[in-house]
């Protein structure tokens, strides 16, 4: 029972990251374009870049969630939940911050 408790709560994780993800994209982009084809084009590039920077952001959280909180042993981390939710968004800030320097300052991708 508690493999299952576990595993949903991590896919939760997942789609957090993903939907964090997506939202701070819809951000980076101003609003939608009135023609339709270029409104595809728009929610496309949403869906996509949103959904592989959440996926990024998600692994470098459960590698920093396992490094950092499952690793320690300390009794003063009542609520670990808390922490781990404050570390998923810091880790997709990280993500996208680093994505805006790649794509935007540098013009790498």
């Amino acid at each position: 029972m508690k493999i299952l408790k576990n595993s949903l709560l991590y896919f939760a994780y997942v789609l957090f990251s993903i939907a964090f993800s997506m939202y701070l994209v819809y951000l980076e982009i101003d609003g939608r374009p009135n023609s339709k084809l270029a409104g595809l084009f728009h929610d496309f590039i949403i869906l996509t870049v949103g959904t592989i920077l959440g996926l990024i952001a998600a692994t470098l959280f459960f590698l920093l969630n396992y490094s950092l909180l499952k690793k320690s042993k300390s009794t003063f981390l009542e609520n670990k939940t808390v922490l781990q939710i404050v570390l998923l968004i810091l880790s997709c800030l990280i993500v996208h911050e680093i994505h805006q320097i790649l794509e935007f300052d540098l013009d790498i991708l």
